[in-house]
């Protein structure tokens, strides 16, 4: 079976001004639950380490269609991917129902990386990537550290 979804590229830029919050955290838990009408969320608790704007918090639960229970898993194409552990930038929006969701889809979330030694860096899904290696890119996969991500965010919300 072959799915596919079309998304159009948006710049950090654009993300952040469509953005309420955006946010540099680490996945602390991951909850999937089954809704009364037989469909399944999964619930990603964030701890937050800095808010790149936005109200200022120490937590952020995000809500996103699909999860795994038991054996069962429902994705839903194009939607972010979460890791418990793993430390993230995400652009977020609230739903009619008050509910944290990753803004256009896996476009929201930056997965950050920090290497022994250098800069942590930010790879999403259309811009940024690792910095190791000198094959030739695109200019939207060349390297982008969390702080030119930060620059960039920032510029955008002040």
């Amino acid at each position: 079976m072959a799915v596919a979804a079309q998304l159009r590229p948006l710049a950090p830029e654009d993300l952040a001004a469509r953005a309420e919050v955006v946010v540099v955290a680490k996945v602390d838990a991951i909850e999937t639950v089954r809704e009364g009408n037989g469909g399944m969320v999964s619930r990603v608790e964030l701890s937050v380490r800095d808010v790149w704007k936005g109200a200022a918090t120490n937590r952020l639960v995000l809500t996103q269609p699909g999860g795994t229970l038991g054996t069962r898993r429902v994705v839903a194409i194009g939607d972010a991917e979460y890791r418990l552990g793993e430390e993230v930038v995400v652009f977020a929006v609230r739903n009619k129902s008050g509910e944290w969701l990753t803004l256009e889809l896996a476009q929201g979330k930056f997965h950050v990386e920090r290497p022994g030694s250098g800069a942590p860096w930010v790879r999403g899904l259309f811009f940024g990537g690792d910095p190791e290696g000198t094959r030739v890119r695109p200019a939207n996969r060349l390297p982008l550290t969390l702080d030119a991500l930060g620059a960039r965010v920032k510029g955008v919300t002040r």
